[in-house]
């Protein structure tokens, strides 16, 4: 089995990447955020290999690259591909949108931790158990 112990967080707003990154600290410790500031940097980071992610949460409208929808029509159904959830503030039609196009969830921003542990948490049991 490989180690997948990584949650990548894409989002082009420092607060939220800092945000997400101290909940999976505090929340899974077990687990290494990673942060990427845009849809370049994520699109990237996944052509290099997921080898060793775990769970991907990616904002939805980015300043630069493609958007966190693009990546999760592009990446999710790929064989092998980590749960994608989406982070939007447009409200729940964007999100469910993303979810009939292969995201495992979305999160609705401002983030809340208690939200966050319950998807992210799915996302990570998902995983494991497949």
């Amino acid at each position: 089995m490989v180690n997948e112990r990584t949650i990548l967080i894409a989002d082009d707003e420092l607060n939220f990447r800092d945000i997400g990154r101290e909940f999976v600290e505090v929340l899974f410790p077990g687990y290494t955020p990673e942060t990427l500031c845009d849809g370049n940097q994520l699109k990237s980071r996944l052509e290099q290999g997921v080898h060793d992610v775990a769970v991907i949460i990616t904002d939805n409208t980015m300043h630069a690259g493609p958007t966190g929808s693009e990546i999760i029509q592009k990446y999710a159904r790929n064989p092998g591909a980590p749960p994608i959830i989406l982070a939007t503030g447009d409200g729940g039609c964007v999100g469910e949108a993303a979810v009939r196009n292969g995201a495992f969830g979305y999160l609705k921003k401002p983030y809340r931790m208690v939200q966050f542990e319950e998807i992210v948490g799915r996302a990570l049991a998902s995983r494991q158990s497949s």
